[in-house]
């Protein structure tokens, strides 16, 4: 006599964290740990800090502190053992991704001053800026966006006096006085 019992099974691939990968970044800088991994990861699994604290996501700031930091990613199915990968994050100290640099003085060059009216705009080495003018005592008196060299910015409608221009390029800014006469 022959008896016959017809079953499933299901087979679970092993579990991947990708491979270990390394991501550098300036400090403070906004950046997801999943682009640090290298190979194919299994979403959905647990990130850890340098700490080994359990991180709520992947997407952080990176430090303020220069220096090299170590996070896991560990990942499992429930079936198959968990697996796990490190990115080594390295966090410079020759960048900070908030800070604001003062624009040179070579770099723009707002002339005449004093002017009679019309402030001509020399880019000397930056595309283009963005100016915002305030009068002496604070009030905003015009916004100007995307200047290019040979820009113009017009002062002629005001009255004679001191103005303060900010000029603003990408992660770089400066603030100029100028006298309308």
């Amino acid at each position: 006599a022959y008896d016959s019992i017809v079953g499933q099974v299901k087979i679970f691939p092993p579990s991947s964290a990708g491979e270990d990968g390394t991501k550098t970044v300036c400090r403070n800088q906004p950046f997801n740990l999943l682009s640090g991994l290298d190979g194919n990861a299994d979403m959905g699994g647990q990130w850890f800090n340098p700490s080994n604290i359990a991180m709520i996501t992947p997407s952080i700031f990176s430090s303020n502190i220069p220096g090299q930091y170590n996070y896991s990613y560990v990942t499992g199915n429930g079936v198959c053992p968990d697996d796990s990968a490190i990115v080594l994050v390295n966090v410079l100290a020759t960048c900070n991704y908030l800070s604001i640099d003062e624009l040179s003085s070579e770099a723009i060059t707002l002339y005449p001053n004093p002017t009679s009216g019309n402030l001509n705009v020399k880019l000397n080495t930056i595309e283009s800026i963005n100016a915002v003018v305030y009068d002496a005592q604070g009030k905003l008196i015009a916004t100007l966006n995307n200047l290019k060299n040979g820009s113009v910015i017009d002062l002629t409608s005001v009255e004679t006096g001191i103005y303060m221009i900010h000029l603003n390029a990408e992660n770089a800014s400066m603030i100029q006085r100028v006298i309308k006469n």
